[in-house]
């Protein structure tokens, strides 16, 4: 993997983080309601807003994941590139939902209630694409037979997103969902599963042209045209297969739109600690607004007061800013002093992974 492919790869999954970041730091998590006055001010703080509440940043992540599973899979590296999939996946998988069920009072809870929860993720929320990621290796051997095959891969992948768009009918008939939740949990995965497919499809299909970003040069102006117009249908209030489809591809358009070239300084430590911070950022925000609400601050407003878009907006630039921080300070001082813990919880992901080694 060259230089610049290895830094589109970090500049991508930090920004996405921090995207998701934002986007869980929501003030009406906090507030009764966010109101709206019609100023243009307002008007253009919702739409800032908006946008961090319309975001497509684990959409990036299922497909990133795939295309590197898939993109120089053989029959003789198949064993061993899911083998070390499965490690790198579960382990922090498991610690951070440990972590979860210890910080979510489990002497209050049953033990029926507690593997449940540890089951669908919920003591550790933001890592359920983990799970759907552990989930999704069962298809590896279907997926490499499949979608090698001309016409017919293209057929799956176009007929997946159509199911998608659908909701997969008939899934909610089968006798396999103890509850609602259960479904809802299962449903979350699916809807990635298009994505997931596409990723998979490029890395067995197409590895070099993306690697090395060959449709720039031939074919520039389409892929640009192209890429432009999946961004600006994902943004529109619609509700068809044509948007939905695009606010999928929107992570894989600004891809294409941000050529490689433009990536030649070399990354810091910090914007490569992509999964770490994700997977931590909800804790903090969560401690975060308490300590806030145990301050008396809001005392007032907290879960009973409507407050404006405005306060919303600064609310959640600033919340996440205090969880960001917070979340690269925990990672600094364990890998100064617990090397080996935060490589667990990394899954091994650690400064200089993405780096090219040759």
């Amino acid at each position: 993997m060259d230089k610049e492919f290895s830094r589109k790869i970090i500049f991508f999954n930090f920004f996405y983080s921090l995207v998701m970041i934002c986007y869980h730091a929501n003030a009406e998590v906090h507030f009764a309601n966010v109101t709206l006055s019609g100023s243009l001010a307002d008007c253009v703080m919702s739409g800032i807003n908006q946008v961090f509440t319309r975001q497509a940043g684990t959409y990036f992540f299922m497909m990133l994941s795939a295309f590197l599973l898939y993109r120089d899979i053989t029959p003789d590296n198949m064993a061993g590139k899911v083998k070390r999939r499965f490690k790198t996946l579960l382990i922090p998988w498991i610690l951070w939902n440990l972590i979860g069920v210890a910080a979510n009072h489990p002497f209050e809870r049953s033990a029926k209630e507690i593997a449940g929860g540890f089951v669908m993720s919920r003591f550790c929320e933001q890592l359920w694409f983990v799970e759907a990621l552990l989930l999704f290796l069962i298809l590896l051997p279907v997926f490499v037979r499949v979608l090698r095959v001309r016409v017919v891969g293209e057929l799956v992948v176009v007929s997946l997103f159509a199911i998608g768009y659908l909701g997969f009918p008939g899934i909610r008939l089968l006798p396999v969902f103890p509850s609602e939740k259960a479904f809802n949990e299962v449903m979350r995965m699916l809807v990635h599963l298009p994505i997931y497919s596409l990723g998979a499809y490029l890395g067995l299909n197409w590895p070099e042209a993306v690697v090395k970003e060959t449709y720039r040069g031939k074919y520039h102006t389409a892929a640009m045209a192209g890429a432009v117009l999946v961004v600006v249908f994902s943004y529109l209030p619609m509700e068809n297969f044509l948007s939905n489809t695009c606010f999928m591809l929107r992570p894989a358009a600004l891809w294409v739109i941000c050529g490689k070239s433009f990536f030649m300084w070399e990354p810091k430590w910090w914007m490569q600690l992509s999964f770490y911070v994700y997977a931590i950022h909800n804790f903090i925000l969560y401690l975060t607004g308490k300590c806030v609400r145990l301050s008396g601050i809001f005392a007032r407003q907290y879960a009973s007061q409507t407050v404006s878009v405005g306060f919303a907006l600064l609310w959640r630039i600033c919340m996440a800013a205090v969880a960001f921080g917070l979340a690269l300070l925990s990672a600094a001082v364990l890998m100064k002093f617990m090397p080996k813990f935060y490589e667990l919880l990394s899954g091994g992901r650690a400064p200089g992974m993405y780096q090219d080694k040759r």
